[in-house]
């Protein structure tokens, strides 16, 4: 597949995959544009992929046959994998290997076993965005006292960037669920090991799941680019909206305090003032109303004439 233009000058890697690593389906710009349009679309554009020799394939880190479009190492890379069971545990295994760099991401066509907030599965066929992203170490450019605010700071990046770009109502449901309309179309991802962090983000850019196979409770309905009369294949969103993101992780960075960023995040999340109902772990259900969050992450909850804060937990409105 050839295409003498390449609108983003990005380091593209396509990682045909190895037997002996996590991810160990085999991948070539062929089999990947037969896979779905949308991959179908985002090869052609990106074009022409060209297969690296030996020697450059090792010094990425990368096991296993690897393709390239882009060219511009001082770039962030992008590396694209095929089906695994989940991206964040190959992203994980690539920063062991010194192959994942900060603001590196890995794209996994799709994922057997994906998961989203307490390991729950997420839906993962081919064609939406499943993304790995490696942030900055945490002794750097964000200090502890911004790390509990990261998993929010991550979904308002995402949030901004589909309401300036697509022109939709977005909010956030704490603590991860990103909200077109009041329906889900994507969700966050932050986990840390040994001072490194790796953002996951779930798009539904082609498909969503059926009212009837998400959680009866906690789950709002969801929706897709697709069902909103959108398109955007899952290389050609990431390319634009990273940059993006990286240049708005850091202005938030310099412009606003941790108490100051959370006055501003309020705005975005779904059913601020209203009534909800709250699920704590294995905890009884209790209705409350949503007050804001604090400067630490933690939602700020109403109750019996009390304000509380919650970690961790699911939340849906009330109705």
């Amino acid at each position: 597949m050839t295409n003498s233009i390449n609108p983003v000058r990005y380091r593209i890697l396509l990682w045909e995959g190895d037997p002996q690593e996590v991810v160990a389906a085999r991948l070539d710009p062929q089999s990947l544009a037969d896979l779905h349009p949308l991959w179908k679309q985002d090869l052609e554009k990106f074009g022409p992929w060209q297969r690296i020799g030996r020697a450059a394939a090792e010094d990425t880190g990368l096991g296993g046959g690897l393709w390239q479009a882009g060219c511009d190492a001082d770039s962030p890379g992008i590396i694209i994998c095929g089906p695994c069971n989940s991206a964040m545990d190959a992203a994980w295994q690539l920063c062991r290997k010194a192959a994942l760099h900060p603001w590196d991401c890995l794209l996994a066509v799709s994922q057997r076993a994906g998961r989203g907030q307490h390991n729950r599965t997420w839906f993962s066929p081919v064609g939406n965005l499943y993304a790995a992203w490696r942030w900055p170490d945490a002794d750097a450019p964000a200090g502890p006292e911004w790390q509990g605010l990261l998993p929010l700071v991550a979904g308002e990046l995402l949030a901004g960037y589909l309401s300036e770009q697509y022109g939709r109502s977005v909010r956030i449901k704490w603590p991860n669920d990103i909200l077109v309309e009041g329906r889900k179309i994507g969700g966050i991802l932050l986990e840390q090991q040994r001072g490194k962090f790796v953002t996951g983000i779930g798009l539904n850019l082609a498909v969503h799941p059926e009212d009837h196979m998400l959680r009866a409770d906690f789950s709002p309905p969801a929706t897709s680019f697709g069902s909103e009369g959108l398109q955007a294949g899952p290389l050609s969103f990431w390319t634009d909206f990273a940059a993006r993101a990286r240049q708005t992780f850091y202005r938030t960075l310099e412009c606003f305090t941790p108490e100051q960023w959370a006055q501003v995040f309020q705005s975005r999340m779904a059913w601020l003032g209203e009534r909800v109902r709250v699920q704590e772990g294995r905890g009884e259900c209790y209705c409350a109303t949503i007050m804001g969050v604090a400067s630490d992450g933690a939602l700020m909850l109403q109750r019996g004439g009390t304000t509380h804060r919650i970690y961790t937990g699911s939340i849906i409105a009330a109705g």
